[in-house]
């Protein structure tokens, strides 16, 4: 199971790593839509389950990360345009 969820999450930080080097960066909105996606759907499977299964820790657990990761999505978020092009760097 550990080995599942280890390439799981692995393949979703390899995914965002590249999301965040290129579309992010770049202000193409569908970046920004796709983070915010994924973050969402893990978010609500994740705690979902483990709230099901009554594993307290790990829902807060996953309330802590959910922060961590939305903090700087909101902070960024009404920065997109939808134009190709654009660093955030300036």
């Amino acid at each position: 199971m550990y080995g599942v969820w280890g390439a799981t999450v692995a393949g979703f930080g390899l995914l965002a790593a590249f999301i965040v080097r290129r579309p992010h960066r770049q202000r193409q909105r569908w970046g920004r839509d796709a983070l915010a996606a994924s973050i969402g759907l893990w978010f609500v499977l994740a705690t979902g389950i483990s709230a099901a299964d009554r594993v307290w820790f790990n829902v807060a657990f996953d309330a802590a990360i959910l922060a961590a990761l939305a903090v700087p999505l909101i902070a960024t978020w009404a920065t997109f345009d939808g134009r190709p092009g654009q660093s955030m760097t300036g």
